[in-house]
């Protein structure tokens, strides 16, 4: 198991770590890092991590973990998804953690971590989580009715429609602020 306890900016480019009897070198193994996100609520979000394997005596191993030390891959279903894949022209190992239909537990801080025999290399990436956007701007003078007959000054406005539609209470202030302008 590869671990770093040293902060990134004391770590020298290049160390030892004792693994059991073994050493293994910290190496630039990664061709391609995960990049922090920020993850729209219920949607499908993918990291790609890639690892130059052509100086690897062994098959490299991925290790997907969330937070410091919760590790993923005996998390995979139908939330968390799993892939590898090999170029054996390139000798380069694609990885990939796909989360779907993300939730606001997904954020926080994840790391991917591969090893082969006497070499590790480790990355760290963010996701955040924002709320879904509304799809569709629904127009400001479609959101009011008038009751009573078609004339423009008969009845009274109906503001129900538009507390229905818009539960956000930013919505409803910037609405009622146009409305204030529509109206003088």
């Amino acid at each position: 198991m590869c671990c770093f306890n040293r902060p990134k900016s004391s770590r020298p480019a290049a160390f030892m770590i004792a693994l059991g009897p073994q050493l293994s070198e910290l190496t630039g193994l990664f061709v391609e890092k995960p990049e922090s996100v920020t993850a729209t609520k219920g949607k499908d979000i993918t990291f790609v991590a890639k690892v130059d394997s052509s100086n690897l005596t062994k098959r490299p191993v991925m290790k997907w973990l969330k937070g410091k030390w919760l590790d993923l891959g005996s998390k995979a279903g139908k939330h968390l998804q799993f892939k590898e894949s090999y170029d054996r022209n390139t000798k380069i190992y694609t990885y990939e953690m796909s989360i779907i239909k993300v939730v606001d537990g997904d954020a926080g801080g994840y790391r991917c971590e591969v090893t082969s025999k006497d070499k590790c290399d480790s990355c760290t990436f963010e996701v955040s989580v924002q709320a879904a956007q509304e799809d569709q701007q629904d127009n400001i003078l479609e959101a009011f009715k008038r009751s009573g007959d078609a004339d423009e000054d008969a009845g009274e406005l109906d503001f129900s429609a538009l507390l229905k539609k818009r539960q956000d209470h930013s919505h409803f202030q910037r609405n009622i602020f146009h409305l204030h302008l529509l109206l003088s």
